[in-house]
């Protein structure tokens, strides 16, 4: 037996990994059609390599263009001391500037929706209180339960997040009874 740390649970056979592995391939691969990231593409492989399925087209491209580019690195390009990780991470997909951290990124929507649901949990229980209200709450008592956040989120970012997940954190019963799509008629 031995943890699979993408679903937190263990795993206890060969077939049951090959099984869970046939299961998240089309997610996986979804996600990397959708995004083009190099983590769901390398999801995707890892997925692919225990199946027994043909290798999918997106996968074969995108493995040929890393290792056309690294093949590359190593007979024309050569990175010069100093800039070899950028110019790996360049062949494989990676940004190659900013602060962003392309592995977080397959928690960041789920992050935004745990926001946006917080922002309806408080607009639902606090009816008589504006938007600013409600955004300024969730923004001061976010971070203590949250793992990712560290110190508190600004309302501005709360705001952004509910905006972009509000639809999504609704029940799908008022959003149907509604009049219009507009948020304060669907929670009135």
């Amino acid at each position: 037996m031995r943890p699979d740390p993408r679903l937190g649970q263990i795993i206890d056979s060969q077939a049951e990994e090959r099984r869970r592995a046939e299961s998240s391939l089309p997610i996986s691969l979804r996600r990397f059609h959708e995004t083009g990231s190099p983590v769901d593409a390398w999801e995707a492989i890892a997925d692919w390599l225990l199946t027994d399925q043909p290798r999918p087209e997106s996968l074969r491209t995108y493995l040929y263009k890393v290792a056309a580019t690294i093949t590359n690195l190593s007979r024309d390009q050569i990175p010069t001391k100093g800039k070899v990780d950028r110019a790996i991470r360049k062949a494989l997909g990676f940004q190659t500037t900013g602060r962003r951290n392309p592995f977080r990124e397959l928690t960041t929507p789920g992050h935004e929706f745990l926001i946006a649901m917080q922002v309806y949990q408080c607009q639902t229980r606090n009816r008589h209180w504006s938007w600013k209200a409600v955004f300024a709450d969730v923004a001061e008592s976010h971070h203590r339960p949250c793992d990712q956040c560290k110190k508190k989120i600004s309302s501005a970012k709360v705001k952004q997040y509910w905006y972009k997940r509000a639809l999504q954190a609704i029940p799908p019963h008022l959003i149907d009874r509604a009049k219009s799509k507009k948020l304060d008629d669907i929670l009135r």
